[in-house]
C-alpha cells in the first residue's frame, strides 16, 4: 500500500502542481543513480552463487527483449517498436521487487534480491536504454548515449573501491542510505506523474498488450523453464534465489521505462 500511495502522490504532483516528469526523469538518472549504483557495487559480496544471480537476470531480459523488438517491428512503424523492447523485458525490481521481497521473505532474502537488481538494473542502463535510443538516433549516437550513462561506471567504480579494502565510515555510508531512499520515492512518482499526464483515449492498447505480455507470460515462462531445468541436472539455486527469480518474474513494468522515454522524447 504504502507504494501505491507514493504512486498517487506522483499523480497528485502532476495534476495539482505541475510537475515535469523530464526534469525528474533527468536527476534520477543523471544525479540519484550513480550514487545508490555505487553503494550496491562497493557493498557486494563476490560469491559464485550469489554473483549468478544478475547474470541470470540480465540474460531473461535480454532474451525477452531480443524476441519483443521483433515483434514490435511488425507491429509498429514508429519509434514505438523501440520501447517494446524495453518496456516487455524490464521489471520494476528496485521500486517493487526489492521492498517486496523483504516483506514477504525477510533479511537474508533481501540481499539476493538486491544483488539480483544488478542485472536488471544494468540491463535498463545499457543494452535497454539503447533500444529505446535507437527509435530516435543511429546506431554510433545510440552507443555513445550509452557510453554517458554514469550508472554503469558509478557500479563498477564501487566494486573497485569495495575490493580494494577501502572502509567508509558509517555518516557516508548513511548518506548513500538517503540516495536509496530518494530511488524509490523519485522511481514511483515518476509513474504517477506518468500517470497523471496520460489520457485515457491516448493509452497505445496494443503497446500495453505486447508489454504486459512479455512481463507476464514470456518472463515467468522462462523463470520456471530455467528453476525446471536447474533442478533437474545442476541444483546451482538455493531455494532462497529460486523465491527472488519467481517474484521477480511478476514485477510490474519498470519506472525507468517512463524515465528513458522521457529523457529521449
Amino acid at each position: 500500500i504504502p507504494l501505491y500511495v507514493i504512486i498517487f502522490l506522483g499523480y497528485l504532483a502532476s495534476k495539482k502542481l505541475n510537475a515535469d516528469k523530464g526534469t525528474v526523469a533527468n536527476i534520477l538518472i543523471y544525479l540519484v543513480v550513480p550514487f545508490v549504483f555505487f553503494l550496491g557495487g562497493y557493498q557486494l559480496e563476490i560469491q559464485l552463487g550469489t554473483l549468478l544471480l544478475p547474470f541470470v537476470v540480465y540474460g531473461i531480459c535480454t532474451v525477452v527483449s531480443l524476441i519483443f523488438l521483433q515483434i514490435g517491428k511488425v507491429s509498429f512503424n514508429d519509434s514505438t517498436k523501440n520501447l517494446l523492447p524495453l518496456a516487455s523485458a524490464l521489471g520494476n525490481t528496485g521500486y517493487f521487487g526489492i521492498p517486496v521481497t523483504l516483506m514477504l521473505f525477510g533479511e537474508s532474502a533481501f540481499s539476493l534480491a538486491v544483488i539480483a537488481t544488478l542485472g536488471d538494473a544494468i540491463f535498463g542502463f545499457s543494452l535497454g536504454y539503447y533500444f529505446v535510443s535507437r527509435g530516435r538516433y543511429t546506431v554510433k549516437d545510440s552507443l555513445l548515449r550509452v557510453a554517458k550513462m554514469p550508472a554503469i561506471y558509478a557500479f563498477l567504480l564501487g566494486v573497485i573501491v569495495g575490493q580494494t579494502g577501502i572502509v567508509f565510515d558509517e555518516t557516508l555510508l548513511s548518506t548513500f542510505d538517503l540516495f536509496k531512499g530518494a530511488y524509490s520515492i523519485l522511481g514511483l512518482m515518476i509513474v504517477g506523474i506518468g500517470l497523471g499526464a496520460t489520457k485515457l483515449e491516448h493509452i497505445d492498447k496494443k503497446f500495453m498488450s505486447l508489454a504486459f505480455t512479455g512481463r507476464f507470460l514470456a518472463w515467468p515462462i522462462l523463470v520456471l523453464g530455467l528453476l525446471w531445468l536447474d533442478s533437474q541436472f545442476a541444483g546451482v539455486f538455493t531455494e532462497e534465489m529460486q523465491k527472488v527469480l519467481i517474484l521477480f518474474s511478476m514485477c510490474p513494468l519498470a519506472a525507468n521505462t517512463v524515465a528513458f522515454a522521457t529523457e529521449l522524447k
